[in-house]
């Protein structure tokens, strides 16, 4: 079994990106180091699809070789933060069901979803969480009593988004712009922003290695989305030693734990960055800590028991025959027609 191979369907982009390139270029290393990577689909036992980003040469080798076993890595939902994109998703599950063995969820959070918008079981499905590069971000050496005691008085928040899509919490960003106390607190954003900030300083993106080091500067992670699967910047600032004020929505309960707080609103936002400003140092030791081996041996071992249930024929090969084609080339060209008017329609 630990000669197979594993191919990742997705077209890499270098440099600061989306959560989803910066965790499958971390799994494909973490697959490239432990010598189970192929670069050819051709000679992969395993295909991992993201999303419904899968191109016509993969579906053709599944046409004519279905003991290609393909794993699907569950978006989304998008529909819950972009508006009229739930057809996206039905997309997406429609994709599952034709082709795909096995799925993985992102978060409990990201399948409870994903199922009260219709989504079917047709393979296995299990829930692993992303991890980051963990020699990239982690924690900086344990501060002595002295070093904590004589830090610069202002607490130090932090938040980051590549996106400046509304929902990335440019709501509660705008309101901590206008209310926080700024003599007690400043407030960095990385990223990119829909809007001008009067007290928040806002730095553009930034690399792997030049991120992480600025997030073992600051004290605490805002969390502020909504309707995150699993968060990537979230894991990041996490390894990297920072407790976390989130918003309670999406993955952000379940990947929190105890490192952090859930805040409910704005009304009560700014009382639970205070309680955890008071007491930093006890949250740190309550952090998780997401490591890519765990992460990507998760991964591989559920594409061996995909594997295993197709041999036992507990579960089905999925031949991409003619019917199935069909229907997925016919609703390609409708969803691309829809994206295109809604675009219009709403932009």
């Amino acid at each position: 079994m630990q000669n197979k191979k594993v191919y990742i369907e997705y077209k890499f982009i270098e440099g600061p990106y989306g959560g989803a390139n910066q965790f499958l270029k971390n799994l494909k290393q973490y697959f490239l180091d432990t010598g189970c990577y192929t670069e050819n689909p051709e000679m992969a036992d395993f295909i991992l699809i993201n999303h419904t980003n899968i191109s016509k040469e993969v579906l053709a080798l599944k046409r004519r070789d279905p003991s290609k076993i393909l794993i699907h890595r569950m978006d989304g939902p998008v529909s819950k933060h972009r508006k009229h994109s739930l057809i996206i998703d039905k997309h997406s599950f429609l994709l599952d069901k034709l082709v795909c063995n096995g799925t993985i969820f992102q978060s409990k959070w990201t399948e409870d979803n994903c199922l009260q918008l219709g989504y079917k079981k047709t393979g296995l499905i299990t829930v692993i969480h992303n991890a980051p590069n963990k020699d990239v971000f982690f924690r900086k050496q344990i501060e002595n009593e002295a070093q904590i005691e004589n830090r610069v008085s202002k607490v130090k928040l932090v938040s980051t988004s590549w996106s400046a899509n509304w929902n990335k919490g440019f709501d509660i960003m705008q309101y901590l712009d206008q209310n926080l106390d700024f003599s007690r607190y400043e407030y960095t954003f990385i990223g990119r922003s829909p809007i001008v900030f009067k007290n928040i300083i806002q730095i553009d993106p930034q690399k792997s290695d030049s991120l992480a080091n600025t997030l073992r500067n600051q004290d605490i992670y805002l969390a502020l989305s909504r309707s995150e699967s699993c968060s990537n910047s979230l894991l990041e600032a996490i390894n990297c030693g920072l407790p976390v004020v989130a918003r309670n929505s999406g993955c952000y309960p379940e990947v929190v734990k105890d490192g952090g707080v859930i805040f409910q609103s704005l009304e009560d936002c700014i009382d639970q960055i205070d309680s955890v400003a008071k007491d930093i140092e006890q949250y740190k030791q309550k952090l998780p800590f997401y490591d890519i081996s765990e992460i990507g041996k998760k991964y591989f071992d559920f594409m061996i028991q995909v594997s295993q249930s197709i041999e036992k024929k507990t579960i089905s090969k999925k031949q991409f025959g003619f019917r199935k084609r069909g229907l997925w080339n016919l609703t390609c060209l409708f969803v691309k027609i829809y994206i295109k008017i809604a675009n219009k329609l709403y932009n």
